[in-house]
């Protein structure tokens, strides 16, 4: 939802750009509006060890930490961000990791309608960055993920 927001707001604006400005609204909201449920979910680092909120936040924030990867692909006559990241927690039994298909304007399925964001989640670095890698060669051979 935020990038949809992001590109939105600044349609002009660099691929570059709005992922950093992405990267700004997620830092800030891990920052300023954590609740004290989610405050008591444990944190674990990229390699699953265990780690303080504090140390979480700061991991978040900083981009090449937090980012296993982030690329593009055209298929369907429009754009798909492709984004995986460290998120660090198992929020309803979550995993640590998850990649991001985030469909920009022109993207739109056989019905014209624009493509959803969607969505997987892997539970180690090595499943994220193998999962990252098969997507984005699926999409640009054509094919979008089940």
């Amino acid at each position: 939802m935020t990038w949809l927001a992001v590109n939105d707001k600044f349609p002009d604006a660099s691929l570059e750009q709005q992922i950093a400005e992405t990267n700004h609204v997620v830092e800030q909201l891990a920052r300023t509006h954590v609740s004290s449920e989610f405050a008591e979910i444990q944190k674990f680092n990229r390699d699953g060890e265990p780690i303080t909120l504090e140390e979480w936040a700061g991991l978040l924030s900083d981009r090449d930490y937090s980012t296993v990867g982030n690329d593009y692909a055209t298929i369907d006559g429009g754009r798909v961000l492709v984004t995986t990241l460290w998120i660090g927690h198992r929020w309803a039994g979550g995993d640590l990791f998850t990649t991001r298909l985030l469909p920009m304007r022109g993207c739109n399925d056989e019905h014209g309608q624009q493509r959803p964001v969607w969505s997987q989640s892997y539970p180690t670095l090595a499943a994220a960055a193998g999962g990252h890698a098969e997507i984005l060669d699926g999409l640009r051979a054509g094919r979008w993920p089940a």
